[in-house]
């Protein structure tokens, strides 16, 4: 995962991700693992290999996220070259399809084309996104205004490599640098690159990448085999390849590496797997103690503790990952949103007496609804900042809602009193569900709506802590 940016002449400077240094060492090591002293002399050291190209003054190392950089770089660049920029972690479970990816998305591709210089190039590799980041691709440039937005890219195939190579220019593109621009394009090259758009002969016009460019992709989504639907900063899951409809007996005959990247939906069957579990065991796990002697929890307040843990967690997985676009990279997303949750949550939790129910839980609603439909212009006002201070608008936006969230489950226990290990047990279960269903809910609508989805839990549960009588 490699993604650098070369600024126009009067900035001078060449950008590379933190996934460079690590490449440098795993190649380092690799080397050290050679088992001749004379096949070592025969290799060249990284070093040598790249010409120097760290000690060149010239050349300046940023250790950030790709996007978030590109957002707040005050010049233009003359090359954004990005080499399969993503994580391929987890790949066979399906779980790297799970996470967001805002390198890929719509608004991605606006901030890249703005960022280059009036004669920039924007050279992106990928193994299996390249359907879909042509359909967001083209959608970016179509809301730019471009004029002409089919004459301003190429789609190249490396079979030999298996990949496929985009090429996009702020101006229009010549046939002479479509056939140039990696190496000269002949017959005795086909196979290890070639166009794809346009397409290099008549054998390639039905290839789905030149179909999406030709017909558009809504024409061509019923008949993909994977889903080409453009993502979102709002919905940015580009590694959700998988359709339902590809799930068939004969698809589950054996098991297909990488199978979500051919479009079989393993993710969401994971999802539904998860489910099931929840429902069929967990659940009836918790209502076991009805069928006991002793004290027992009413459905109010049993719905009640459920409800808010399905709530609260469904809350910190969309924020986890929604602020990673004006946080950056993910660990320190990750770690921002949810230490700032359990601090405010904590605190909200304390001081839960001085507060009334309905103070809590409109709070709660209120914060909700701003972080679904105003927060999101602010991430993008914000993203000009440096990282420390990205990360502190983070936990300014995110801190009070922590603090609302913090006072519902305080709040039941003094109602439920000595049965709060019945409402801890059956919070728990409720949390498992949240966390499962709001992703279902992200990959179809986007965070948006799978806040309002949280915000409508907790309009439930207060609806559920003002009836009295039932608890």
């Amino acid at each position: 995962m490699i993604t650098h940016a070369t600024a126009d002449s009067t900035d001078e400077t060449v950008d590379t991700t933190e996934a460079d240094t690590n490449d440098i060492e795993n190649t380092d090591s690799t080397m050290a693992d050679i088992d001749t002293v004379d096949s070592i002399k025969t290799h060249p050291t990284i070093p040598e290999y790249t010409s120097h190209l760290y000690s060149d003054p010239r050349v300046t190392v940023v250790t950030e996220d790709a996007r978030a950089y590109v957002r707040r770089f005050k010049g233009k660049f003359d090359i954004i070259y990005s080499l399969s920029s993503n994580s391929w972690a987890a790949l066979t479970s399906g779980a790297m399809s799970l996470a967001e990816n805002y390198l890929f998305t719509t608004e991605a591709f606006k901030d890249y084309w703005e960022a280059l210089s009036d004669s920039g190039y924007l050279s992106m590799e990928h193994q299996v996104y390249m359907p879909r980041l042509v359909t967001e691709m083209m959608n970016a440039l179509d809301e730019l205004g471009v004029e002409n937005p089919t004459d301003h890219f190429a789609i190249y195939n490396l079979p030999m490599m298996r990949r496929k190579l985009m090429l996009l220019s702020k101006q229009p593109l010549t046939d002479e640098v479509r056939n140039l621009a990696y190496g000269e394009l002949t017959e005795e090259k086909f196979n290890a690159i070639h166009l794809l758009y346009p397409a290099a002969n008549d054998s390639l016009q039905n290839n789905l990448i030149n179909k999406i460019v030709v017909n558009g992709w809504k024409n061509e989504c019923d008949s993909a085999p994977i889903d080409i639907s453009p993502v979102t900063d709002n919905r940015p899951f580009v590694a959700q390849l998988g359709l339902w409809r590809n799930l068939t007996s004969e698809r589950m005959e054996r098991v297909i590496p990488y199978a979500e990247f051919y479009g079989f939906p393993l993710s969401k069957m994971i999802i539904f797997i998860i489910l099931a579990v929840v429902i069929i065991l967990i659940l009836p796990v918790n209502l076991l103690p009805y069928f006991t002697k002793g004290d027992k929890l009413k459905f109010a307040p049993w719905l009640y503790f459920f409800l808010i843990g399905m709530a609260y967690m469904a809350v910190e997985v969309v924020l986890i990952q929604k602020y990673g676009l004006l946080i950056g990279p993910s660990a320190y997303s990750v770690a921002v949103v949810l230490l700032t949750l359990l601090v405010a949550s904590g605190l909200g939790s304390l001081v839960s007496k001085k507060f009334s129910a309905g103070t809590a839980f409109v709070g709660i609603i209120l914060w909700l609804i701003l972080d679904a439909f105003i927060f999101r212009q602010l991430i993008y006002a914000l993203g000009d900042m440096t990282m420390i201070p990205r990360m502190i608008a983070a936990i300014v936006m995110i801190f009070p809602l922590g603090f609302f969230m913090g006072m519902p489950f305080p709040k039941g226990t003094l109602r439920v009193k000595e049965l709060i290990d019945w409402g801890f047990a059956v919070n728990g279960a409720g949390s498992v569900l949240g966390a499962t269903l709001v992703l279902l809910a992200a990959f179809n609508f986007g965070f948006s709506i799978a806040l309002m989805m949280a915000a409508g839990l907790y309009l439930i549960a207060f609806l559920l802590m003002s009836a009295r009588k039932a608890w």
